[in-house]
């Protein structure tokens, strides 16, 4: 009976470390995007606002549907009015119905009363132009939606080659160790043939270290970027992300934009939602106007519910008009003109501040392209200032301090120009993004 139950021990323990640890995602740029576009938190968010705004829209129709209610009540009551009342409904009134004493202290009467009551709106001019701001408003959280997948997207895009970049970082640092420590070893041996100094030695044991401590921060830093990535779509955490595309291999082409796009996604929220004011405003100045309803019950009375019943209906037709309700309407309506300006000015201020944020990332993708152009050649010279050197240096024509200064400059070189190319690529992002 123990061997089971011990089974099921070794089994656990067996699998709990593997349950434990996240899956491994290998994900080229496309893949990833549309993990987002399909898993996103923020996403599903907006997605969820434009789903609230469609319906409050949809709840707007009934500035011009029929509203339609049935009900079904049955009453019994001894009240002399109600007790005659109800006979003349069901058409059982006779003529000792009207006998005094019967009429005065009448016997207990039942009633099942069938109901259909409608009510069609005609004309409401304030609720014609609130339709029209619901729509608005609809559509305003559409494009909304559509922008924040933009920034999503540029985001994903972003951390994605911050893990490209992060695993470059790792291998330059691998690389740049190894050397090191092959260094260190060629140090070694030229101290035992008696053509280097212990001062030697040690100088390279440290820069070894130093390197150690960098590889170290840097595997750190992929597991950081690995976590951004997670977050964004919405993946399980702990799970680990490989990339298939490194920052060299795919190209962003720099193009200038000249001025802000009316056709971008927040611009257009932004004027459907003044637009929605506007006309929200134009419904509140209409109150005051006249409003014309129709109206219309259909009725079923007798003795049990769909049985043999009596029908009998009433029409007609309703103008009203609030002519002074305590400044109520007239407030609301100076409340709603305020919001529409006060959104008018907003949207204005918004498009120059995106129209110097356009200027700007225009200017910075100029000066990251200069900047990728003058690293690469940096880091050209520097790779090869280091070969000669360490062949001068194996000649005994070189110090150790001169050899470490090059091993140095070249893996800083590297380093260099990885952050200014993926700096290039996040500026280009962010200005497609800005077009």
């Amino acid at each position: 009976m123990k061997k089971p139950r011990n089974f099921i021990w070794i089994a656990a323990l067996v699998l709990l470390p593997i349950m434990g640890k996240g899956q491994s995602l290998e994900l080229s740029l496309e893949e990833a995007m549309n993990m987002a576009c399909k898993q996103n938190a923020t996403l599903k968010v907006k997605q969820a606002e434009f789903w609230e705004a469609r319906s409050r829209a949809r709840q707007s129709l009934a500035a011009f549907l029929p509203q339609v209610e049935a009900s079904a009540m049955m009453t019994r009551t001894n009240d002399p009015l109600n007790v005659f009342g109800q006979k003349l409904k069901q058409g059982v009134v006779t003529q000792n119905d009207f006998i005094p004493a019967d009429l005065n202290n009448p016997d207990g009467f039942s009633n099942f009363n069938t109901r259909v009551d409608i009510r069609q709106p005609i004309f409401n001019l304030d609720g014609i132009i609130g339709r029209g701001a619901a729509e608005d408003a609809r559509d305003a959280k559409k494009w909304e939606l559509e922008r924040t997948k933009e920034y999503v997207l540029m985001e994903v895009k972003k951390q994605y080659f911050a893990i490209s970049l992060a695993q470059h970082k790792v291998e330059v640092l691998e690389g740049a160790l190894k050397t090191a420590q092959a260094n260190l070893q060629l140090v070694e041996d030229l101290k035992e043939q008696g053509y280097a100094k212990e001062a030697d030695r040690l100088e390279v044991s440290v820069y070894v270290a130093d390197l150690e401590g960098k590889l170290l921060q840097s595997e750190s830093d992929l597991l950081t970027a690995e976590d951004y990535l997670v977050v964004l779509l919405n993946e399980p955490k702990g799970t680990s992300i490989k990339t298939t595309e490194s920052l060299e291999d795919v190209q962003t082409l720099f193009e200038e934009y000249d001025q802000l796009s009316d056709q971008r996604a927040d611009i257009k929220a932004f004027s459907l939602g003044l637009d929605a004011s506007k006309k929200m405003y134009k419904s509140s100045t209409f109150a005051f106007v006249p409003r014309v309803n129709a109206f219309g019950a259909l009725e079923q009375n007798g003795r049990q519910f769909f049985g043999d019943s009596k029908n009998n209906y009433f029409v007609g037709l309703q103008l009203s008009w609030t002519l002074f309700n305590g400044f109520k309407s007239l407030g609301k309506a100076q409340e709603a003109k305020a919001t529409w300006l006060k959104t008018q000015y907003q949207f204005d201020e918004y498009k120059r501040q995106n129209e110097l944020e356009l200027s700007k990332a225009v200017r910075e993708a100029k000066v990251y392209e200069k900047r990728v152009q003058l690293a690469s050649l940096a880091k050209e010279q520097a790779e090869e200032s280091y070969r000669m050197r360490k062949d001068r240096y194996e000649e005994g024509l070189e110090k150790t301090t001169d050899l470490l200064l090059a091993q140095s400059l070249s893996a800083q070189k590297q380093l260099e120009y990885l952050h200014a190319l993926y700096g290039y690529k996040v500026q280009l992002f962010y200005l497609e993004f800005q077009q």
